[in-house]
């Protein structure tokens, strides 16, 4: 029990104000949810990234920023171990 009066809830869950911390902990806990599913909701399948793997993810986002020419050679590089 949240003892969070109703009213509050539904502007929470209309996107017209936002929880407090300790707000979002109580939540949590009485939804037995995690905060990250509680701040950002429940992504469905097709919304996951389609690079799972974290590390690879974070190589080709630093890969971004690099200028063209760094990423044209790289992507050759790639080329040959695929």
């Amino acid at each position: 029990m949240t003892r969070i009066h109703l009213g509050q809830i539904s502007r929470y869950e209309r996107g017209v104000i936002l929880p407090s911390g300790e707000t979002a902990v109580l939540l949590c806990r009485a939804l037995r949810s995690r905060p990250i599913i509680l701040l950002f909701g429940a992504r469905s399948k097709e919304e996951r990234p389609e690079i799972e793997n974290l590390r690879l993810l974070e190589r080709f986002r630093r890969l971004s920023e690099m200028d063209r020419a760094q990423q044209e050679i790289t992507i050759k590089l790639i080329d040959a171990l695929v």
